[in-house]
């Protein structure tokens, strides 16, 4: 109430203040002749309210005028003897003291008056942050050094589906998953060490339990005298932005129609295996795998029929590998397979090599379930079978570059397919081969 009235009184101008001091001294004169008898003593019982009033509203220069009034005023009306200019010692002490008491009545608001004003500009700066806060997109939450919320703004209701009152006094981590829990008490530990987080991508946990993707900045909350008291989080959803770029990953690295890995991550892979092969001197293998009877599908019963085959084959190959192993689609229905971190004998990697070689040969030669449609006609499920021939290359990543060894098990499948197919090649000093 009392910052609304000072912003009152500050807002005038000079004149209307100099008005309004002369109206409040024209009104205490009239309190104290309507208060009490001329003769009753106390001159200044209404001039001391009026004086701090007028500090306090209008100002020294308005307040020195109604301190002059008041004196004359108490001086002339009511001082003994009374209605007269006649000077006593009385009037001479008594206006003396209050013309002194009204000074430092004035000195006293005006330090009053500087507080009020910094705490008026307090206000308005704390309104207008958090109308900021209130408005903005960004959830914004802040927590204290036990890492319980003590601020939500509106965004960050809309954002995890918790109302202010379902989170006020609750702890941080009920917004974490459970398994990124330690990642944000390192992050917390960080700005207390006096750093900062800034664009950090995390996992957040919303009321309904979906788990969405964040962009976070954190940043510490310090007092007037710099020490921490706490910790503010800025964050907004990405969860669209990180499935986009997913997306493009996927589409620039992995097979479309079978999510398998294309020729260009095969390619990093090949080359991440040759350097691991050059450190540990290890060896790793590549299979070229070509269908063996895939054309006659597709012209039977059309490219969906060829395509339910080319994702079930794929998912055949996986089974038959680690996952440190690397399945990809690299054409129609040419598949590679890079096995890593084989042994550092040749002649044992090689073995291993083939019998992985010959499970994935027995794997797709298995029969296939594929449902098809001809034109209208309800879907019916056909039966299909479709062998494969591999070549395989061993290689240890010093004697050859990527795409010798690619040409070498591409020409090592093409012996299997020319031996009379569902066979397996060996390129090496020695063949190796499993027919049917």
């Amino acid at each position: 109430m009392l910052l609304k009235f000072y912003n009152l009184g500050g807002k005038q101008s000079w004149i209307v203040r100099y008005a309004l001091a002369l109206s409040l001294f024209l009104l205490a004169l009239f309190l104290r002749f309507f208060l009490l008898p001329v003769e009753a003593g106390f001159p200044y019982l209404t001039f001391y309210p009026a004086l701090v009033i007028s500090f306090y509203l209008f100002g020294a220069g308005p307040s020195i005028l109604v301190l002059a009034l008041c004196s004359v005023a108490s001086f002339y009306f009511f001082m003994a003897p009374f209605f007269t200019w006649e000077i006593t010692q009385e009037a001479v002490i008594g206006d003396s003291a209050f013309i002194f008491f009204g000074i430092l009545i004035g000195l006293i608001v005006k330090q009053i008056n500087t507080y009020l004003a910094e705490q008026l500009r307090n206000e308005v700066e704390l309104n207008r942050f958090k109308a900021i806060i209130t408005s903005t997109n960004d959830a914004i939450i802040s927590i204290d050094l036990s890492m319980l919320i003590r601020n939500w703004n509106l965004a960050a209701a809309k954002l995890y589906g918790y109302s202010e009152e379902e989170v006020i006094g609750k702890p941080l981590a009920m917004l974490v998953p459970e398994d990124s829990r330690g990642e944000l008490f390192k992050l917390i530990n960080r700005v207390k060490a006096g750093g900062v987080v800034d664009h950090y991508r995390a996992p957040r946990l919303c009321k309904d339990g979906k788990v969405i993707q964040v962009l976070l900045s954190l940043s510490p909350i310090k007092d007037g005298h710099g020490e921490l008291i706490g910790i503010s989080s800025v964050g907004h959803d990405i969860s669209e932005q990180v499935r986009l770029e997913e997306q493009v990953r996927r589409m620039a690295f992995y097979d479309e129609l079978t999510k398998l890995a294309n020729r260009r991550l095969l390619d990093d892979r090949m080359s991440q295996a040759l350097a691991a092969n050059r450190r540990s001197r290890c060896h790793s293998a590549l299979l070229f795998i070509d269908l063996d009877n895939f054309k006659p599908l597709n012209d039977a019963y059309g490219h969906d029929a060829g395509d339910l085959l080319l994702v079930e084959v794929a998912k055949r190959l996986k089974s038959c590998v680690r996952e440190v192993d690397t399945v990809s689609r690299i054409g129609g229905d040419e598949f590679v397979v890079l096995v890593t971190v084989l042994e550092r004998d040749q002649l044992l990697a090689r073995q291993h090599a083939l019998a992985i070689a010959e499970k994935i040969r027995l794997s797709l030669a298995e029969t296939y379930e594929i449902s098809v449609r001809k034109g209208k006609q309800a879907a019916s499920t056909i039966q299909h079978q479709c062998t494969v021939s591999i070549g395989v290359v061993v290689f240890s990543g010093i004697e050859k570059t990527q795409d010798d060894i690619l040409n070498e098990a591409d020409a090592a499948m093409y012996e299997a397919k020319h031996a009379g197919r569902n066979a397996i090649r060996y390129s090496g000093p020695a063949n190796s081969k499993t027919t049917s």
